[in-house]
């Protein structure tokens, strides 16, 4: 035979499991609340339970939800109450871990109490005084005070022992970790807004730098297309002009991707219609153009090729931002005196670009990490090499929008080669 008193625990602890179940379920904080209100006084059999919520902004504490008598709710909902004024009823009160009873004898003389129940004291001396007081604070995993549980009447008129103050304590758990759910989801929406808006404003920094930069690229332009009627055809001028007219239209077209992208920097997938494009012809540009900074560094740029096609359709655009970060990021790493070769193979079924050089070389447990947003090698940051951390994980991006690949392998001081590779289907 079960005692009385085990049957109250065990329908305790079932009502604990439904409040839990509110708890995990339900994303309304004041359903919660509600929920454990209620179960505090219905199953551990009070007539008045009240949660408030700590306002750090006021130093305030809040009534949220209040289950109870009729004039109970209209007496206590919406009201709060100092946190000093509670702080100091602690201080005079019994209490075991988070649970704090104040006997009505240790009260001050001219304390008032915002509600009362209309019952008679009674003298003995385990008897409930409509003037006691039970709380449990309600904390944080860190500690920090997030609110009240606070519970008048026991409907036995008995002041609560040890265990049923457990089970209080049990039920304001739930409580705590619902304040302190909302808590986190209240500073993950701050942190969502800041992020939004930290975007909103690089977006429109970007734009207007973007179209600042239009004015001074078409001079640029206006003054290639000049040159080039002044020189003679073959001539070298004649190719440093092209050069650099190519350059700057390439600078023309990543200019109006930032204007028209709602994420800048970041290649969307293409909505240009495929075109037919010769990959040998892009890159040997890419390599004219980039010559000049090659022979300023003393390195050594060559391209070759085998094959008879290297014809592949797609975004023109993005597929020579790809090759062209894989020559620039070879040109950044290589020291003076050193080489980057190109070699582009249309034999087997896939078309394949190499692009190696004889530079500082990446470690084999950071060949995953450059091809992250703004990841960059020890050796670069080591060398004082300038860098984003961009150019490969756009150029991987881009390749693999085509159902391809690029990959590395490189180790320190031997150098670094990497494989771009484009699948048969888009070859023409």
């Amino acid at each position: 035979m079960h005692t009385s008193e085990e049957q109250r625990e065990a329908v305790a602890l079932r009502g604990l499991v439904q409040v839990m179940t509110t708890l995990h379920s339900a994303r309304d904080l004041g359903v919660v609340l509600d929920a454990v209100a209620s179960g505090v006084r219905e199953v551990l059999r009070y007539d008045m339970a009240i949660i408030r919520v700590l306002d750090p902004a006021t130093g305030t504490l809040r009534t949220t939800t209040v289950a109870g008598p009729d004039d109970a709710v209209a007496s206590l909902t919406g009201g709060s109450v100092p946190l000093a004024e509670l702080a100091g009823e602690f201080a005079i009160a019994d209490r075991t871990g988070d649970v704090y009873f104040l006997p009505h004898e240790r009260l001050p003389e001219d304390f008032v109490s915002t509600w009362v129940p209309e019952v008679e004291a009674c003298d003995e001396p385990d008897a409930w005084h409509p003037m006691d007081a039970l709380y449990v604070a309600l904390h944080d995993p860190a500690g920090q005070l997030l609110g009240v549980l606070g519970v008048d009447l026991p409907l036995d008129r008995k002041r609560p022992d040890t265990a049923q103050r457990e089970l209080l304590g049990l039920y304001a758990d739930q409580a705590a970790l619902a304040l302190h759910r909302t808590k986190l989801l209240e500073q993950q929406q701050e942190l969502l807004d800041s992020l939004i808006e930290g975007n909103r404003r690089r977006e429109d920094m970007v734009a207007e730098l973007a179209h600042d930069l239009k004015g001074p690229l078409s001079a640029i332009s206006g003054h290639v297309e000049m040159g080039l009627e002044h020189v003679t055809d073959g001539d070298r001028d004649e190719l440093h002009l092209q050069g650099i007219g190519r350059a700057a239209a390439r600078i023309g077209d990543t200019l109006d991707e930032l204007l028209a992208s709602p994420a800048p920097g970041t290649p969307s997938p293409s909505s240009a219609a495929p075109e037919e494009l010769d990959l040998l012809e892009t890159l040997t540009e890419i390599v004219l153009v980039s010559t000049v900074v090659a022979e300023r560094r003393g390195i050594e740029l060559r391209i070759t090729s085998h094959g008879p096609d290297f014809r592949v359709r797609g975004d023109e655009r993005q597929l020579r931002r790809a090759a062209d970060n894989l020559v620039t990021n070879a040109l950044k790493y290589t020291p003076r005196g050193g080489l980057v070769d190109v070699v582009v193979d249309g034999t087997g079924p896939d078309l394949l670009v190499t692009c190696t050089d004889t530079g500082i070389g990446i470690p084999a447990d950071e060949h995953a990490l450059i091809f992250e947003d703004y990841g960059r090698a020890t050796q670069a940051r080591r060398y004082g090499i300038e860098g984003t951390g961009r150019g490969l994980p756009i150029a991987r991006r881009i390749v693999e929008s085509y159902g391809g690949s690029l990959g590395v392998a490189s180790e320190p001081g031997t150098g670094s080669t990497f494989t771009m590779r484009l699948p048969a289907r888009i070859r023409s």
